[in-house]
């Protein structure tokens, strides 16, 4: 559980706000073992929580899930997700679910699903998506070239979810050496929502044992917004205590460069 407490400073003409607290809390049940993964959770975020740095998305909202993944054998594995989320303030809410099949080996990935969902907005409307989802990842050069290309394909176009558009990616990344790789991605969005396409190109470093930097330039554009131009930087450091513990630390941003700041 986790609380914050904000005030908004007085500006030109503008007195200062009361401060104001807010909540959120987490919990979680988890399984592993050899053959079976599973993780339950329930969370609730109220609005106004934290100082930026939590989804925006989520703010003002309950969400219960589970997800889970059965290895079927050494190549093949199942995945599936299912979750309700529901406004704090309003009527709104989603019931969604998502169901992956993966078969790998040592050079060559595949993967098809699907994700169902059903939403209800502020306005009463009911919208639901069926998106299935296809892929496939190829490594070359003793593994040290992947390419991957991904589709998402709305199979309902009329009354679907704005989040859920048709999403097409190509993506790939090239080991320069053990500790630095080259990757770059160009990915198309097409939706009632949303109509985007970003190129990415940066460099993934992993300078010691446990950390990895992500660093990028992006270039997107989006009809309603125009071009843009943003960095995004990331690292991660993980600290293994003991056999059963292990601290994470993870930095990321994005920064605006040039074009419509979002």
């Amino acid at each position: 559980i986790a609380a914050s407490r904000a005030s908004a400073k007085a500006g030109s003409g503008t007195p200062p706000t009361a401060a104001t607290t807010s909540t959120a809390w987490l919990v979680e049940a988890e399984h592993h073992d050899a053959r079976y993964d599973f993780l339950a959770y329930a969370r609730q975020q109220e609005g106004g929580f934290g100082v930026g740095q939590t989804n925006a998305a989520e703010s003002g909202t309950r969400k219960f899930g589970l997800d889970g993944r059965v290895r079927l054998n050494n190549r093949v594995s199942i995945s599936g997700s299912a979750w309700n989320e529901e406004a704090l303030t309003g009527p709104a809410r989603r019931q969604a679910g998502k169901l992956l099949a993966e078969y790998r080996t040592d050079k060559f990935d595949a993967r098809a699903g699907i994700t169902l969902a059903n939403d209800r907005l502020d306005d009463g409307r009911t919208m639901t998506s069926t998106v299935a989802q296809f892929g496939a990842s190829k490594r070359l050069f003793n593994n040290r070239l992947e390419l991957d290309a991904q589709t998402e394909i709305p199979l309902v176009e009329k009354g679907g979810s704005i989040d859920f558009p048709a999403r097409h990616k190509l993506s790939a990344r090239y080991a320069l050496s053990q500790a630095v790789s080259l990757i770059g991605s160009y990915e198309l969005a097409d939706g009632k929502g949303i109509d985007a396409r970003t190129a990415r190109v940066g460099f993934d470093v992993k300078p010691w044992r446990g950390a990895q930097i992500i660093a990028s330039a992006n270039q997107q554009t989006m009809d309603e917004y125009g071009p843009r131009t943003f960095a995004a930087y990331g690292l991660s450091q993980s600290l293994p205590v003991s056999d059963k513990l292990t601290l994470d630390f993870t930095l990321d941003g994005n920064k605006t460069l040039g074009g419509v700041d979002q």
